[in-house]
């Protein structure tokens, strides 16, 4: 409240708005407001007649060093930019999650190696493979797909084709705990969560020209079990340009692993 005071006190001129607003970003950085400001910039550049509203807005964040996750809020909560979901995959589970940190620092055999849709690993209650799974509304329900466990941890796999090396921005939501890798290296490792909430943890991570394989590996202790995966462009606004996803490996022309 006292921000929108301030900024109806001291700006109503649309480019001393800007010009305040830029001042702002760049001495608070990481403000939990950041994603508002971001917002009266959009406003002021509109109110301007700036012809490419939000790419005003996402030069000024980069150039004042604003968060990856304040650029998604800003998009999705600001902007209010439509959420883009990977949805189909092929998973495989349970192993066993009892080590600290639910298991997820614990090394099972598919994150060891290439993923190999015909290979079977000993699993927390027998013999486990790959199976595909799809996304409901949104997110993939581990919890359905493996029943209602306890101490486990489960993987999921899909992979992505990209014209061109390129940034992009993970985006995951996950319940309880989530690794992701891209290529066998490991990109974003998530913090715990007590229910399965979209856009929860946001990296900064490269696509490689060619196929490229993206691995999950969701942890659980109790309760509600499954993630949201989000692949967006390097401004966390869409699904970034030249790219084409499928669950299955390709016949390789790209870094894989």
């Amino acid at each position: 409240a006292f921000l929108d005071d301030w900024l109806d006190l001291e700006l109503p001129d649309p480019q001393r708005r800007v010009e305040l607003c830029s001042w702002f970003l760049a001495t608070f950085p990481g403000h939990p407001k950041t994603a508002n400001v971001l917002g009266w910039l959009a406003d002021s550049f509109g109110q301007m007649g700036e012809a490419d509203v939000v790419g005003r807005v996402v030069a000024i964040a980069k150039e004042q060093g604003v968060t990856l996750d304040a650029l998604y809020a800003f998009q999705r909560h600001v902007m209010h930019v439509p959420r883009e979901f990977v949805g189909a995959w092929q998973i495989i589970g349970p192993f066993p999650g009892h080590e600290a940190g639910g298991g997820l620092e614990t090394q099972h055999p598919p994150e060891a190696e290439v993923v190999k849709l015909g290979k079977a690993y000993p699993g927390a209650m027998g013999e486990v493979r790959w199976r595909p799974a799809a996304a409901d509304d949104g997110s993939v329900n581990l919890k359905g797909a493996f029943g209602a466990l306890e101490n486990a941890v489960a993987y999921a796999a899909t992979w992505v084709h990209s014209d061109r090396e390129q940034r992009v921005a993970i985006v995951v939501g996950g319940d309880d705990r989530c690794k992701v890798w891209f290529n066998g290296k490991q990109a974003l490792a998530g913090r715990d969560s007590g229910y399965v909430s979209a856009g929860d943890l946001v990296a900064p991570a490269t696509l490689a020209a060619g196929w490229n394989e993206v691995l999950v590996k969701a942890s659980q202790t109790t309760g509600e079990w499954g993630f949201y995966f989000e692949l967006l462009d390097e401004t966390a606004r869409w699904t970034p340009a030249g790219t084409r996803f499928q669950p299955t490996p390709p016949s390789h022309d790209g870094p894989g692993r």
